[in-house]
C-alpha cells in the first residue's frame, strides 16, 4: 500500500522534466505535506529599503525547503531539501551546505519532486 502511495505521487518522468523550478517547490511542498516531516518554505536573499538600507536573510546556500521529522517525544532530525528543475545541479555552497548538514546527521537531498518522492521512500519516511 505505501508503495502506491508513493508512486502515485510521482508525474510522468517526461512532465516532471518540463517543470520550472517554482512547479517542482510547489509539488515538494504538497508531497512534504502528506508524509511524517514538518517542512517549510525557505528563503534567503536581500531587501533594499527607501532610506538605503539593505538587510541580507539567510546563509548563502541555503536549502528551499527546510523541517524536521519527529522521532517520538523530545526528538527529531533536521531535514533539507534543495529543490531542482530539470538537470539543474546545486551550486557550490549548497552542496557544502546539504553537506555540512548530512554530516551532522541530518536528512538531506536535491532534485525534483519525483526525487524527493525516492528519498522519502529510502528512509521510509512516506
Amino acid at each position: 500500500m505505501e508503495e502506491i502511495r508513493g508512486l502515485e505521487m510521482k508525474l510522468n518522468e517526461e512532465l516532471n522534466q518540463h517543470l520550472s523550478e517554482k512547479e517542482q517547490l510547489t509539488r515538494c511542498l504538497s508531497i512534504l505535506s502528506t508524509s511524517r516531516i514538518c517542512a517549510w518554505r525557505n528563503n534567503t536573499g536581500v531587501a533594499k529599503f527607501d532610506d538605503s538600507r539593505v538587510v541580507r536573510f539567510g546563509t548563502k546556500g541555503q536549502s528551499d525547503i527546510l523541517g524536521f521529522v519527529k522521532h517520538g517525544p523530545h526528538r527529531g532530525k533536521f531535514f533539507a531539501y534543495e529543490v531542482k528543475a530539470k538537470k539543474n545541479k546545486p551550486t557550490y555552497h549548497q552542496h557544502n551546505f546539504l553537506e555540512n548538514l548530512e554530516d551532522g546527521g541530518c536528512i538531506v537531498g536535491w532534485g525534483t519532486s519525483n526525487q524527493l518522492v525516492d528519498l522519502l521512500e529510502d528512509k521510509d519516511l512516506l
